[in-house]
């Protein structure tokens, strides 16, 4: 402080104190510090913070809180002010709740600055002073991607458990369909002996349980357990060469465009399944466009990133090829939207479809380590866009097909493994008529008792995949080819995955053959002697 004069007389003295102010301006200096530190803490917040009166009224807000819904002026105004009505009156209750009770938290829903509904998940307590609550504070943390997520992963889920009960229901029904096209072949095989009529009936029980076969096959490539014949593929030239067919199928009211993309990434895939995929949703396009409109069909090379994986449950990173075919048709409901993979769904009329067509595509994609995007919106159309791994650059071999083989039975000794009675019956009666003998088992077990007492005559095993006592058709073809080399295999399955998945190095090295239930009598046929006559 300044000195004080003070005279006396002819004295004159100077008084003056001084004050040790050092920590004043140490707690000072550390509160504009603190205050610093909290104001940079707060603008960098990634969560909404707010604190209010005990009336409602707001006396702060974070960045994160403007800038989410585009606040401009906040300070001072209620929550009636900067809210929806319903949605005020529901965060004022909450409010009071917090004051009264403590720590509350509280999910909302609220369009952000964007037009964009988001999901809040809010944290309200009571800011005390001297033990009464003063003021309300609160942190809400936007939880709209987690609960994104977590919808997919439900869906996935779900569709996972359906794709089980499918290839399940899909496996039993091939084993029913195997005995009643079987024994109609067997009975067509004494044609002469039946009168015009009786061959009639056979044959449209014979085209009947193909068409169920088909349905069944359906079942298995939307459960996954379809056999894959994979190649590397360009979908440059399997979408060009249907596309004769697509004009036939979708009529002359509908534009068909092409956009193929150039030094398109070769896709390793099953050639059959490709354009059953490229079929199905052409073919969906068309029934959603009654009166014409567009189909685009396109292609593209993209490069999926982590981020981009992080908010789509199914994407993979890396390079993948997009196959996009979108219409401008009726659209899908929002409420229909989530279901459309599910087998049997539909929305067409009855009669007019078999509601597998989407489940099939759905399918064969993640049989193929792919995924499925859609975007629709109600009378302006549907954009459905396949995802696929792309190969790196190699050459490519062309597919060439092999001539069928001729009807012709033998001599040789069967061992059959089939635990299904009814097809077991059926297959023996099959090879019995065409010369072969036959030693059936029901299991892997039976079958090794029969195999010790005639290991020198049987010359072929033709065993189910999946059999009881745990132990499959594969292992009991490896126990068997390691005491006789020689020894010929030929594995039969409701599904397909059982083989194609697993173990293909012993089915190349073995040369060993698959068939899918149910084959007819002369593709079987054809593959025994097929297989016995190879060195």
């Amino acid at each position: 402080m300044h000195p004080v004069r003070m005279d006396r007389g002819k004295t004159t003295h100077f008084v003056s104190s001084e004050q040790d102010i050092t920590t004043r301006k140490q707690a000072e200096t550390a509160l504009r510090e603190n205050e610093q530190l909290f104001s940079v803490f707060m603008a960098n917040l990634p969560v909404a913070a707010f604190i209010k009166d005990q009336k409602g009224y707001m006396l702060f807000a974070n960045k994160f809180l403007q800038d989410t819904f585009g606040w401009r002026q906040w300070e001072g105004r209620s929550t009636g002010d900067l809210f929806p009505a319903e949605l005020a009156g529901q965060m004022t209750e909450a409010d009071q709740k917090a004051l009264r009770q403590g720590l509350t938290v509280v999910q909302e829903t609220n369009m952000d600055a964007r037009g964009r509904e988001r999901i809040f998940e809010t944290y309200r307590f009571p800011i005390r002073v001297e033990g009464k609550p003063v003021l309300l504070g609160g942190v809400a943390v936007d939880i709209t991607e987690r609960r994104e997520l977590e919808a997919q992963l439900r869906q996935a889920q779900k569709m996972e458990g359906i794709g089980r009960l499918a290839g399940g229901i899909a496996h039993d029904f091939n084993n029913m369909l195997a005995v009643i096209r079987g024994n109609a072949e067997l009975l067509l095989m004494d044609a002469d002996q039946l009168n015009g009529p009786t061959n009639d009936y056979l044959k449209q029980v014979i085209a009947a349980a193909e068409r169920a076969a088909n349905l069944t096959r359906q079942l298995l490539a939307f459960g996954r357990k379809q056999i894959m014949r994979s190649q590397p593929l360009d979908l440059n030239d399997v979408v060009g060469n249907l596309t004769k067919m697509f004009k036939r199928i979708i009529g002359e009211d509908i534009d068909l465009q092409c956009q193929f993309a150039a030094d398109l990434p070769s896709v390793e895939a099953d050639i059959g399944m490709m354009e059953q995929v490229i079929v199905n949703l052409v073919v969906n396009a068309r029934d959603a466009m009654p009166r014409g409109g567009q189909l685009l069909i396109a292609t593209d090379v993209t490069n999926v990133g982590t981020a981009y994986t992080h908010t789509q449950l199914e994407a993979r990173a890396g390079t993948c090829v997009c196959l996009t075919v979108s219409d401008t048709g009726t659209g899908i409901t929002p409420e229909h939207l989530p279901r459309i993979f599910e087998p049997f769904f539909t929305t067409k009329e009855s009669g007019k479809g078999t509601g597998l067509g989407l489940a099939t595509v759905y399918g064969i994609v993640k049989q193929h380590q792919g995924w499925v995007e859609v975007s629709s919106r109600l009378g302006e159309g549907s954009i459905f866009k396949i995802f696929l791994p792309a190969l790196p650059p190699r050459p490519r071999t062309a597919a060439t097909s092999e001539p069928d083989a001729a009807l012709r039975g033998g001599t040789e000794t069967i061992l059959l493994v089939e635990d299904d009675y009814a097809v077991r019956m059926t297959t023996r009666r099959v090879l019995e008529s065409f010369g072969y003998s036959v030693c059936e088992a029901t299991s892997a077990r039976e079958a090794l008792d029969i195999w010790r007492g005639q290991t020198e005559r049987i010359a072929l095993l033709l065993t189910d995949v999946i059999m009881p006592e745990g132990v499959t058709g594969r292992e009991l073809a490896k126990q068997l080819r390691a005491q006789k080399q020689e020894l010929k295999v030929v594995f039969l399955s409701g599904y397909g995955e059982d083989i194609g998945g697993r173990d293909t190095d012993f089915i190349r090295r073995t040369k060993s053959r698959f068939l899918q239930k149910p084959c007819s009598s002369r593709t079987l046929l054809a593959t025994l002697r097929e297989c016995l006559d190879e060195d």
